[in-house]
């Protein structure tokens, strides 16, 4: 998917933590710090990360309108991404992440 380029040590490492890339991190284990690690990892690690941020995002405002009986715009909004854009950014204030379940201001 991405070219086989390499990456440093410290590098792999800053982006290993910043997305919490499982995949990134056992490819680093056993390599000395002159070692160089395979950045396609590194870059589909963080298409993971932001596939699931986005997924998250966008269950945590079909919850919001299913609560709310906002069932014409739920409906609008599966069909519609441009609305459903509008309405993330709508209701962004009251769509807060808690550790666990998604909490509703």
């Amino acid at each position: 998917m991405f070219p086989d380029m390499r990456l440093g040590h410290d590098t792999a490492a800053a982006i290993a933590a910043a997305t919490g890339s499982m995949i990134l991190l056992d490819d680093m284990k056993g390599k000395t710090e002159k070692e160089e690690i395979v950045m396609c990892k590194a870059l589909e690690a963080l298409v993971q990360k932001g596939e699931e941020q986005g997924m998250d995002s966008i269950n945590r405002l079909n919850s919001y309108l299913l609560k709310n009986n906002m069932h014409a715009e739920l409906e609008r909004s599966i069909a519609d991404s441009g609305y459903q854009k509008e309405l993330m950014k709508k209701y962004q204030d009251q769509l807060v992440v808690a550790d666990g379940p998604a909490v509703y201001q």
